[in-house]
């Protein structure tokens, strides 16, 4: 039977193999939800988590006062200072008394007009403005034709007599000092769009519920369909995040109070009056963006959310949500996950969250795959991204990635197109480290976004045999776990060791290595080496992996046995990188990714003969030993860290995107 009938055979079996373990495991994962959805403790636990008495809860609104007061750089305007137009959406659900309680004094700024407009409020509400003209004063616009929220704001704003525009939802409390902040970011930032606020919940006669944010801006979600859910940034997390505690660029502020230029406004064309009554504001923003202008969030404007938050005119409707979508989808789909791999929350304050598909993870784990991710998310982990590991045989279903932006699988048995996931630009990227071959067979391989492979060998294989244009991204070494600080430990003193295991399939480290021949002592670490007649006096058990870095420390050179899925290729194992950041010499058979990476420097072995020649000569020359390390360790260190590959793949995730806007 000719070989490659043989090989495809043989993967072809494989591919069978992999679609019954996932069809297992899908059947599993619903059984088990079904039972969570039958018995869910987290209900429980809820419903008995002890809630805030009043008066702890109006004593925390006060000290949120107080801190917002000690942080705001208060500036006080002069009489003389721009006009700005308060227009104030005002309807039956609307608490007048808790909006206008103390506004005036709240206000600090001198040079103002309120105009309300009036979407049917009830009918005592016309004594109530008489009484508050003797304040200040107050247009009242009555909106009897029962236009649309962008239409009598448009409407509203040609009448206004202001410089700038301040819209405010009437179930809103501002507190003290709130405008000044507004109109001080708008007056002290270039090319000011809109400045929106923070927005508290104020409910304080409800002990029922912690003090969260309502809104610290908007924030823009995709969905499966490639679509968009429209929210409110920062939805019930604490007042005093530091995450709300910062001045920040917004593609869209919250559009439930915000101040803009009114030539700004005018320009833009206003609100867009295609919208019933949702969107206008959100909408505006982004067209200001879009335009280049800046968007702030300003943390010391605090309002207080009234208990009617909700305006039933104002709600989301489905029609409004898809013409919004229908406008911005495009837009936005790029730049939103551009904002995630950035980190610059302008979008949204979700990060990037990046997924390993693996055979296994956790304290127990021994598959090298899974180590390998461990280190690159480390890395990953310090830009700012989140990361996860979806095993093959873990608990949960490896295709869930509802939560997951970019998945990278190091497993050739990961199936892309078994993935479930609410986002439809979720990033797929393959990492074939060996096994090219079957990587390239099975034909979901062509559902991969991007591939990295580790070698110029490995990347001309797979546009070879996949059409598909490899980036190169070798595999490394963590330098803050591998490195020459380590102290060296007694128990794991030798000259010379190999750590990896045998799984019954031939590695050349057989055949070229015999330690009886050699007067140094050897260590041998792994699995089923004691098979191994020759290899049994020498064989010290399986090492955990926290402990490798003490190994390296504690041994002169390190024996690298590339195996056949890996030494065609050229890829060079993890154990080359991370014994060299410990300053460890590597000894290696893999040839073609030694010279890829290393050119000359690194010393390779062919043979028996060689092999021994080189452990002869680096445990006697010390000097030479040492002075060849040390350069090579300041390659690995400088050019070959996971570090390095993280800012890579961020650089790609980069231009991947771009690529699918232009």
């Amino acid at each position: 039977m000719p070989k490659m009938f043989k090989l495809v055979s043989k993967n072809g079996l494989r591919m069978i193999k992999y679609r019954l373990h996932d069809d297992y495991s899908l059947f599993k994962h619903e059984i088990q939800s079904v039972k969570a959805k039958i018995f869910n403790p987290q209900e429980i636990i809820e419903s008995n988590r002890p809630k805030m008495n009043l008066l702890e809860r109006k004593e925390k609104y006060n000290e949120l006062i107080r801190h917002n007061n000690e942080l705001m750089d208060l500036f006080l305007f002069k009489d003389d200072s721009p006009k700005v137009s308060i227009i104030i959406n005002l309807d039956s659900t609307c608490d007048l008394n808790s909006l206008f309680n103390n506004f005036h004094h709240n206000l600090v700024y001198p040079n103002f007009e309120v105009i309300v407009i009036d979407n049917h409020l009830a009918e005592d509400s016309g004594e109530f403005f008489s009484k508050l003209k003797n304040q200040f004063s107050v247009d009242l616009i009555e909106n009897s034709e029962g236009l649309s929220y962008a239409k009598i704001h448009n409407s509203t704003v040609e009448s206004a007599t202001g410089e700038y525009l301040l819209f405010l939802d009437g179930n809103l409390k501002p507190t003290y000092g709130w405008l000044n902040s507004l109109m001080q970011t708008t007056l002290e930032t270039m090319n000011t769009g809109c400045v929106g606020t923070k927005i508290v919940d104020a409910n304080q006669n409800d002990s029922t519920n912690d003090i969260k944010i309502q809104s610290i801006g908007t924030e823009f979600v995709e969905t499966k369909n490639g679509n968009f859910q429209v929210s409110e940034m920062a939805n019930g997390l604490d007042p005093t995040e530091e995450i709300s505690m910062k001045q920040n660029l917004r593609a869209a502020v919250t559009q439930k109070a915000f101040l803009i230029d009114k030539a700004l406004f005018l320009e833009m064309g206003g609100f867009d009056e295609s919208y019933k009554n949702s969107f206008e504001g959100v909408d505006l923003s982004l067209k200001l963006f879009k335009k280049g202008y800046s968007n702030i969030y300003n943390p010391y404007s605090l309002i207080f959310g009234c208990l009617n938050s909700e305006d039933p005119q104002r709600r989301n409707s489905e029609d409004d949500l898809i013409r919004f979508n229908n406008k911005w989808k495009q837009f936005l789909r790029g730049n939103v996950l551009m904002d995630k791999i950035e980190s610059n929350h302008v979008f949204s304050l979700e990060k990037l969250k990046l997924g390993f598909a693996v055979s296994e993870s956790g304290e127990n784990a021994t598959a090298g795959d899974y180590f390998t991710a461990k280190e690159f998310g480390e890395a990953i982990k310090s830009l700012g991204w989140d990361v996860c590991f979806l095993s093959r045989d873990g608990p949960d279903y490896w295709y869930d990635l509802d939560d997951v932006d970019v998945v990278i699988s190091l497993l050739y048995t990961f199936d892309p197109r078994r993935i479930r996931s609410s986002k439809g630009s979720l990033i797929k990227i393959a990492w074939p480290r060996n096994w090219f071959d079957r990587w390239t067979f099975f034909p979901w391989f062509e559902s991969y976004d991007l591939v990295l492979v580790p070698s110029k060998i490995s990347q001309r294989f797979v546009k070879e045999h996949s059409g598909k244009d490899a980036t190169l991204v070798p595999l490394a070494t963590n330098p803050n776990r591998f490195n020459n600080n380590i102290p060296a430990t007694e128990d794991y003193f030798c000259d010379y060791c190999f750590t990896g295991s045998y799984w019954n399939d031939y590695r050349e480290i057989i055949d070229l290595l015999d330690p009886d021949k050699l007067p140094y002592k050897f260590n041998l670490y792994g699995k089923n080496w004691e098979l191994i007649p020759k290899f049994k006096p020498y064989h010290r058990g399986f090492i955990n992996y926290i402990n490798i870095p003490k190994l390296y420390a504690s041994t002169k050179i390190v024996i690298d046995d590339a195996n056949s899925a890996t030494k065609a290729y050229g890829s060079v194992n993890s154990r080359v990188y991370d014994a060299l950041a410990c300053g460890t010499l590597v000894l290696t058979n893999g040839k073609l990714g030694a010279l890829e990476i290393f050119g000359e420097d690194l010393p390779v072995f062919e043979t028996e003969t060689q092999l021994n020649l080189l452990l002869n000569h680096y445990l006697e020359a010390d000097d030479d030993r040492i002075n060849l390390v040390e350069k090579l360790q300041k390659f690995v260190v400088e050019n070959h860290t996971y570090f390095n590959r993280a800012e890579h793949l961020k650089k790609s995730l980069i231009e991947y995107i771009h690529r699918k806007q232009s």
